[in-house]
């Protein structure tokens, strides 16, 4: 395992995903049929990139998280769940990117409760698993989003390697090997999964 400092973040990034025909509103996204699919990159429609590997890391990784938070005395927050639109970045409303799943503390939510639509309030925790069709200099900008609007931390699975990485909010980022385990740290505390036990079983010759 180790630890480094990353500052030097990626600030624009296009690619054949981008769908530039028109700019989007918001509100727009959420009456397309298929809007699921996308999500705004500034009023830009962009493909949301999806594998069978890369979503079912996430999702056990978030089925593990659930049984966690049901245990007594720590339910202190609920899931993100997975592909919910983050209208998150003040000025700049047409961002709306998805994530795998996250979690939110119940301090954080608006009053009133869970708003429908999209997440309009910064979650402490974001989980990217990372599929075949993801360019990572988007998601290195995604991350450096999420990181400077307010989330604490950002899980990103690697379902090819079995490995994943710890982003924080204060710049330093962890590498957890296959043999390791992704920890809650303050966010969640008392939480801790092995890799092994939400990764694709390793590929054999």
């Amino acid at each position: 395992m180790g630890t480094r400092s990353d500052s030097a973040w990626p600030t624009a990034y296009t690619d054949p995903m981008t769908l530039a025909e028109r700019l989007y509103t918001p509100e727009e996204l959420l009456e397309l049929e298929d809007g699921e699919a996308f999500e705004l990159d500034d009023g830009v429609l962009r493909e949301v990139p999806v594998g069978f590997k890369s979503e079912a890391a996430a999702i056990t990784l978030i089925a593990r998280l659930l049984v966690f938070l049901e245990k007594p005395g720590n339910g202190i927050g609920q899931l993100v769940p997975p592909g919910v639109g983050l209208q998150i970045f003040p000025g700049r409303p047409r961002r709306v990117p998805r994530a795998d799943g996250g979690y939110i503390s119940f301090g954080r939510l608006p009053r009133g409760g869970t708003p429908d639509g999209f997440l309009t309030v910064a979650p402490e925790l974001l989980i990217e698993s990372i599929s075949p069709g993801d360019h990572m200099e988007y998601m290195n900008r995604k991350i450096a989003e999420y990181l400077s609007a307010g989330v604490s931390l950002v899980w990103v699975l690697f379902p090819l390697t079995r490995t994943a990485h710890i982003y924080r909010a204060e710049g330093t980022v962890t590498i957890i090997p296959s043999d390791g385990a992704l920890d809650g740290e303050d966010v969640i505390p008392g939480f801790r999964c092995a890799l092994a036990d939400i990764m694709p079983p390793a590929e054999t010759a």
